[in-house]
C-alpha cells in the first residue's frame, strides 16, 4: 500500500474534505440539486443498502425531493472519518434521522462512504450506504 502523500494529509486538504462532506449534507436537506450536481463526478453511482445500484441522473432526480421535513422529523450527522490513501479520499459519516411511516416513526441510522481523487478535483465518486432502522409504536 503507497502511503498518503504529506500535502494530501494537510490541515488545509482534511478542512476541504470535511467542508466538502457539509455541503454534501447541507444540498441533502435543503434538496438543492444544482450545488449537489456540481460536486458529484459524471461517471458517480449510489449503492443502496440493498445493492441496488443508481445512475447519476436518477440519483440526482431523486435527491430533489428527498428531504421533506414533515417526514423525516430528526436528522443528525456523526462519525465523520476521513481517511487517505495516497490520492484518494475516503469519507464517511453516519447519519441518524427519524421518519414518520403510517402513523409510527421509525429511527434509523444510515452510513454512507463516498471516495474522491485529488486528480479530479474532490469530485464524489461512489456513494455506498449501510442502513438500519427501528420501529417506535
Amino acid at each position: 500500500m503507497q502511503l498518503a502523500r504529506p500535502t494530501h494529509q494537510s490541515a488545509e486538504t482534511m478542512n476541504e474534505l470535511r467542508a466538502l462532506n457539509a455541503r454534501f449534507i447541507h444540498n441533502f436537506v435543503t434538496n438543492d440539486v444544482p450545488s449537489h450536481d456540481a460536486i458529484l463526478h459524471p461517471g458517480f453511482i449510489n449503492i443502496w443498502p440493498t445493492g441496488q445500484r443508481w445512475d447519476r441522473a436518477t440519483y440526482l432526480k431523486y435527491w430533489a425531493t428527498a428531504f421533506d421535513p414533515q417526514i423525516i422529523v430528526y436528522w443528525d450527522v456523526r462519525d465523520e472519518l476521513i481517511t487517505i490513501i495516497g490520492d484518494v479520499a475516503l469519507v464517511r459519516a453516519t447519519n441518524k434521522h427519524t421518519r414518520r411511516r403510517d402513523g409510527n416513526e421509525v429511527t434509523g441510522m444510515t452510513t454512507y462512504t463516498s471516495w474522491t481523487s485529488f486528480s479530479i478535483r474532490f469530485r464524489s465518486n461512489v456513494k455506498q450506504r449501510e442502513h438500519s432502522s427501528k420501529c417506535h409504536q
